[in-house]
């Protein structure tokens, strides 16, 4: 879809069977390689900006390679004491 914040290239919405996702990195990198391929012309080169749920993520193209860092966690919750000692 075409951006809503200008620093982007493309926006993406993320969906599972039964909710949106902020972000996940498989359909990140599968819809930058999907816009490079339709013809997408990155703003800057060697970089596609998307834009999802969780803000803007950088996605560095060098040839056919993509490479991301996933942006910061959008929730921020306690742990409840069961899950924690499930966990440990």
């Amino acid at each position: 879809m075409p951006p809503a914040d200008s620093r982007a290239d493309y926006r993406v919405r993320i969906f599972t069977g039964s909710e949106e996702f902020p972000f996940a990195g498989h359909p990140t990198l599968g819809s930058a390689h999907a816009w490079l391929d339709s013809g997408g012309n990155p703003r800057e080169e060697g970089y596609v900006v998307q834009e999802c749920g969780a803000g803007l993520v950088r996605i560095k193209h060098d040839g056919g390679r993509l490479a991301f860092a996933a942006p910061p966690l959008t929730r921020y919750e306690p742990v409840d004491a069961v899950l924690k000692r499930q966990l440990a």
